[in-house]
């Protein structure tokens, strides 16, 4: 039997569906049967395509994004304990967590240098940007951070973010989106992403939009 056409925009938006349920659902268990029910396959074809498109095994996926949540959790909530931690992301207990969390970081959780992480982050980061302008930057601004009421936002998910033009072809895809339903003028800002490099970045913005 002949693999789907992957290429099927369709494919590509079911499997983002699972994968929106799936971090939606970190914290309980997730069965194979309803992730590929969020995406409207059956659990073996759905099982294939992820597989295929994501390019890691659903069950490998989970344990990967369970354990990135763990180390945003052990950075900013420091007070939590272990079994905290694990069950919020997942885990079944606190010692099922720490081998897991050993066999990706190759250190125990508590023992994890969230520093030099964040360092090898940034530096693998910078590794991929373009020189700097030697004459320096002239985007002189100041962030403040401010507390938005909830709103909807539209996003495109991309992987692999950092390779090519990866993310600035998602920005585009959809700020042209935006205007072809007239939502761009009225917000007047910009796109805002995130992501991890591994995962998926997230370019998205407000909007006052009804897509039924």
């Amino acid at each position: 039997m002949d693999l789907p056409n992957l290429a099927d925009p369709s494919y590509i938006d079911r499997v983002n569906r699972a994968v929106d349920f799936i971090t939606a659902h970190l914290g309980e268990r997730i069965r194979l049967e309803d992730v590929a029910d969020a995406a409207c396959f059956s659990p073996f074809h759905f099982h294939r395509v992820f597989r295929m498109l994501m390019g890691e095994t659903l069950g490998a996926f989970i344990k990967r994004v369970r354990l990135e949540r763990a180390v945003f959790l052990l950075s900013h909530q420091p007070g939590a304990t272990l079994t905290e931690i694990a069950l919020d992301c997942g885990f079944s207990s606190s010692s099922d967590f720490s081998r897991s969390f050993r066999a990706r970081y190759g250190v125990a959780p508590r023992r994890f240098d969230l520093e030099s992480f964040r360092r090898s982050g940034a530096e693998a980061l910078r590794a991929k940007l373009p020189p700097a302008d030697p004459a320096g930057s002239s985007d002189q601004f100041v962030a403040n951070v401010r507390r938005q009421p909830a709103r909807h936002v539209a996003y495109v998910r991309v992987y692999r973010p950092y390779q090519a033009d990866n993310a600035p072809q998602a920005i585009a895809r959809l700020l042209a989106w935006a205007e072809q339903r007239g939502l761009f003028e009225a917000w007047n800002g910009r796109p805002f992403a995130h992501g991890t490099e591994f995962f998926s970045l997230r370019a998205q913005l407000p909007v006052d939009y009804d897509p039924s």
